[in-house]
């Protein structure tokens, strides 16, 4: 909320609470914000940051800095605790796809009506040329294909040989940063998930 004296009040459900931060200066936009999404989103980081370190004015890029658990993010928009699960393609260490399928159906509601937050990530080198190191938002699943967005706003290019993403509803999925992929391709591309309970 943007409050009357130019500073902005973000309200965290989960353990953060209530928070209120100075507005972004130039600087700290254009070092955090690369999406068209206006500056909600430096002014979360802002928030997400001072609430963190419990200092007027964090060094936001100490506190959030570039990665950590997809756990750690997720619980700042949660009291309902979270569930990670590992995608490793090796018998015994990763998740099964059926079990993967169970919770994504219950994270899109389709077990009791109820929506829940997904995070991603992935850790390595892809053939769509997708960041490593990096989280996205899965914004839905149809029970055959994840909707998922890369905060960013924005995709790279494909590499000469690499894969093209796959656009949804009809946009470029390099210039929205939203595109689709079938649980195969997912489980071939990301690492980790995790699901708000």
């Amino acid at each position: 909320m943007e409050n009357k004296d130019g500073t902005y009040t973000v309200r965290f459900p989960g353990k953060l609470g209530t928070v209120t931060v100075t507005a972004p200066t130039d600087a700290e936009i254009a070092r955090y914000s690369g999406a068209d999404d206006g500056i909600w989103v430096v002014v979360m980081e802002k928030a997400y940051a001072k609430a963190k370190a419990n200092e007027p004015k964090p060094d936001v890029q100490k506190r959030i800095g570039e990665g950590g658990q997809l756990k750690t993010g997720l619980e700042a928009f949660t009291k309902s605790g979270t569930d990670t699960d590992f995608l490793v393609r090796v018998p015994l260490l990763g998740t099964k796809k059926d079990d993967t399928k169970k919770k994504l159906d219950k994270a899109f509601g389709k077990v009791d009506g109820k929506k829940r937050m997904v995070t991603a990530a992935i850790w390595s080198e892809n053939e769509y040329n997708l960041p490593k190191g990096h989280a996205y938002t899965v914004m839905d699943w149809d029970g055959k294909m994840l909707t998922i967005r890369n905060p960013w706003g924005r995709n790279p290019r494909p590499n000469a040989n690499g894969k093209r993403l796959r656009g949804v509803d009809n946009t470029n999925p390099y210039d929205t940063g939203k595109f689709a992929m079938t649980l195969d391709e997912f489980y071939d591309v990301f690492s980790e998930i995790c699901y708000e309970e």
